[in-house]
């Protein structure tokens, strides 16, 4: 009898260890991967589409922008500095839990011979919120078989398969660092997607001087694994490469793709050869990540390319999606909320670019239209360049560039006068098909922005254009209440 007793003590004070450790683990870890995949590990219904890939993936397609346009349900499983080796586990561990119609996996990195980033902290970020299992063990013992990261050390962690597995003894020393955020962590909106709300511009060169290279590397073994195990499980794939600043390895890459795809019988968007984005203002950063204005545009392309070709179901309205409704007003409101911080003219028509809202742009200095950048952002919002003058006095945005128009005179009270992108009726308050205006004053530009008919923003912006640059230098930034 007490060796019984003795056996249940120490199984209780086993469990209790164990349910101890467990529970700090949860706490001291960093909340990164909580944040980005909660939302994935929450909902029962199913996910239609699945996007993998590295940050280009992950900055340049938006589930919750599918899910406006389109009622795709979608989640982005993509991942900053992933090689194919490790977006092929992180899309294997994520079928463990659901399966999708169609599978989309870009393409880059398929040049590397890498199974890891070099920055492996990255890897905590799609690894710590998948539970033990024996396919996660899988996983981290492959990932870590990698002759290319010679390193023992990163950024003051050891890279090794314990780590991944087992968190603690990484994040233990986080007690000083422990935030609100620790204990009540916040999931993001986004279904695993990253916006880039930076710019950066330079010219796209086409370089075909690689044309016909064939890749033989650890990457493209595991961009087929990838393929072939979608396809033994019945899924459709869909194959891209994301736009960036590529050299003439990465064009090869991109081309070659093509290739295996064919070999597959599986669709391929090289947005190489695709006029969807503008290298001149739809980039965040030297390395040619999308911004959030390129993003879009690269999310609508593909969001109505699947929606013509893979029967993925409009899931808008179904009962079962309910948490996408919900989800969707307040990343509404997060938009709304960035457009309205916005201090910088730039930026602030980036983010109007393929938005589901309207715009009215009231113009007291037509310089601005001399600027090159500007004009190039207006173009994304569906202006004609060649419309706009000094003496343009109005424009009209509809659904962030569905439709647009220019006016260089504005009404006369009473009269009304139709455009492609609705009426305008002139009065002591213009009225866009019935909605006020905000003049503005003095203001160089006035920008009035409405979604759903309901204004969100009211902004002045002043601005002088700099001769030798030929862009604008902005003065001041006026909102209503402001001095």
């Amino acid at each position: 009898m007490q060796t019984w007793k003795r056996v249940l003590s120490c199984f209780a004070a086993l469990c209790l260890t164990l349910g101890l450790l467990g529970g700090l683990t949860r706490l001291t870890q960093k909340k990164d991967s909580y944040a980005k995949h909660a939302e994935f590990f929450e909902q029962d219904a199913p996910y239609d589409v699945f996007f993998v890939g590295s940050s280009r993936m992950m900055n340049g397609v938006f589930p919750m922008e599918l899910w406006e346009d389109h009622g795709i349900v979608s989640y982005n499983w993509a991942q900053a500095g992933h090689p194919p080796p490790a977006y092929y586990w992180i899309m294997r561990l994520a079928l463990d839990y659901q399966q999708p119609k169609l599978m989309v996996i870009d393409c880059y990195g398929m040049h590397f011979d890498a199974k890891t980033t070099a920055v492996f902290g990255l890897m905590h970020i799609s690894l710590d919120s998948f539970p033990l299992s024996l396919n996660k063990i899988r996983a981290v013992r492959d990932l870590m078989d990698d002759p290319s990261m010679t390193e023992e050390y990163n950024e003051g962690e050891r890279r090794s398969a314990f780590n991944l597995l087992w968190t603690f003894p990484v994040f233990h020393s986080r007690w000083a660092q422990l935030t609100e955020e620790d204990f009540r962590p916040q999931k993001n909106l986004t279904r695993g997607a990253i916006a880039n709300g930076d710019m950066y511009g330079t010219d796209f060169v086409r370089d075909d001087s690689e044309r016909g290279r064939v890749f033989d590397t650890v990457g493209v073994q595991y961009l087929r694994r990838a393929v072939e195990e979608c396809q033994s499980r019945g899924i459709e794939v869909l194959m891209t490469f994301i736009p960036l600043f590529a050299d003439a390895e990465q064009q090869a890459a991109a081309r070659y793709a093509g290739e295996i795809a064919a070999e597959y019988g599986v669709d391929y968007l090289n947005f190489f050869d695709l006029d969807v984005v503008n290298y001149h203002v739809d980039f965040a950063d030297t390395a040619g990540h999308l911004n959030t204005a390129g993003a879009r545009k690269v999310t609508q392309y593909i969001g109505d390319y699947i929606t013509e070709r893979y029967g993925i179901p409009d899931r808008r309205g179904e009962a079962a999606y309910g948490n996408w409704e919900r989800d969707h007003a307040l990343y509404t409101e997060k938009k709304n909320e960035e457009l309205r911080a916005q201090e910088d003219l730039y930026h602030y028509l980036m983010l109007l670019t393929r938005d589901a809202a309207d715009a009215a742009l009231l113009v007291n200095d037509g310089s601005l239209f001399r600027d090159p950048v500007a004009a190039e952002l207006l173009a994304g919002l569906g202006l004609k360049i060649g419309e706009l003058s000094d003496n343009t006095k109005l424009i009209l945005i509809k659904n962030g560039g569905e439709s647009a128009a220019a006016l260089t005179e504005l009404p006369a009270v009473g009269e009304t006068v139709s455009t492609p992108a609705g009426t305008v009726t002139g009065g002591e308050t213009l009225l866009w098909g019935g909605m006020p205006i905000a003049a503005g004053g003095t203001d160089d530009l006035h920008i009035t922005v409405l979604r759903d008919g309901i204004e969100i923003d009211s902004v002045g912006f002043d601005y002088v254009l700099d001769p030798d640059s030929g862009r604008v230098t902005q003065q001041n930034t006026n909102r209503s209440g402001e001095s």
